[in-house]
């Protein structure tokens, strides 16, 4: 295992010191070079069984503590450090979409961890960066007494780490459709069940709900906007949906091309909910959505189209007394 601490890499990650994730990162990835992920959650539990030994806490309780973190750091740093950094229109665009779906497709997940970061917001208890990372799930088979313990692991999970002052964690398992992801009753809104895990606290459960839909709702506009580029956007060409912004890591900026009318942001900014139903006399906003768009030979396929909010109804009060209304009876 050479000289990287696992323990605090774990740790770290657990209490939300993103500041140091990289350092860890890099560490596990220069102890195990070249090794697939799943040889590293091997290696790991080997470290966690020897641990037990000596400190007599549970195998199991050491594992979902430090393995699947571990883990998710060295899937993070083998793929480039994967980070989409959501522009401030963009972010309040779509913090106020609703994330309509029909379908029963599995939620897009560009790689097995990265993080987001976004503006600061009341309504994520004033986080501005989430951690998301596939999640092995790593139990214990009991033996006859006396003989090393055995470790199996399923990836079976995803995990959000929201990094507020307190992290706040959540998890789905792979595979949720769109639409269970937003259901009310999805396994977001409910504390996960793993060792050492703190339950969520009544202030943080309706955090929950806004973590999943940001996070669908961003990751459905990425998955839009077609194959993540490869090279940085050539000075002077025009902006694109997802900017790669590091020739050497993964660092996309998402939402560039997004560009709200003044009072459209100032009136998400200041709703105090994902509800803008600010008026200027008779225009109102329409929240961000997405719809289906015909395309193809006779429009017979089907492709999801995000629509940013925009004002509708008249322009003025004088306009509005004026217009001719059809009335049915």
């Amino acid at each position: 295992m050479g000289t990287f601490n696992f323990l605090e890499a774990a740790l770290d990650v657990a209490k939300g010191r993103d500041s140091v994730w990289k350092q860890h990162a890099r560490g596990i990835l220069e102890t195990h070079k070249g090794l697939h992920v799943d040889d590293v959650v091997a290696k790991l539990c080997l470290k966690v069984a020897a641990l037990s030994r000596v400190t007599g806490v549970s195998p199991e309780q050491l594992a979902a503590e430090t393995v699947a973190f571990n883990a998710a750091l060295y899937a993070w740093g083998r793929d480039g450090f994967p980070h989409f950094s959501l522009t401030p229109d963009f972010f309040h665009a779509v913090n106020n979409t609703d994330f309509g779906d029909p379908t029963d497709e599995p939620l897009y997940m560009p790689f097995d961890a990265f993080t987001v970061s976004f503006p600061p917001t009341p309504e994520f208890l004033g986080a501005s960066k989430m951690f998301v990372y596939k999640l092995p799930r790593v139990m214990v088979v009991p033996l006859v007494e006396g003989a090393e313990s055995t470790f199996q692991v399923e990836w079976g999970l995803y995990r959000v780490t929201l990094l507020t002052a307190d992290p706040v964690f959540t998890q789905w398992t792979v595979g949720m459709t769109r639409r269970q992801l937003v259901d009310e009753d999805s396994a977001l809104n409910r504390t996960p069940a793993d060792p050492g895990a703190r339950p969520a606290e009544a202030h943080e459960t309706p955090v929950l709900a806004k973590v999943r839909a940001l996070l669908a709702n961003v990751l459905s506009y990425v998955e839009n906007a077609g194959p993540l580029p490869t090279v940085p956007r050539a000075k002077g060409a025009a902006p694109v949906a997802v900017e790669l912004t590091h020739p050497q890591q993964r660092i996309y900026d998402v939402g560039r091309t997004v560009k709200l009318d003044a009072r459209i942001r100032d009136a998400m900014t200041h709703s105090g909910s994902n509800k803008a139903t600010w008026q200027v006399a008779q225009r109102f906003i329409v929240r961000g959505h997405w719809k289906s768009q015909p395309y193809g030979e006779g429009r017979a396929l089907r492709k999801r189209i995000w629509v940013e909010p925009f004002f509708k109804g008249p322009e003025n009060v004088k306009e509005a007394l004026e217009r001719n209304y059809e009335v049915s009876l």
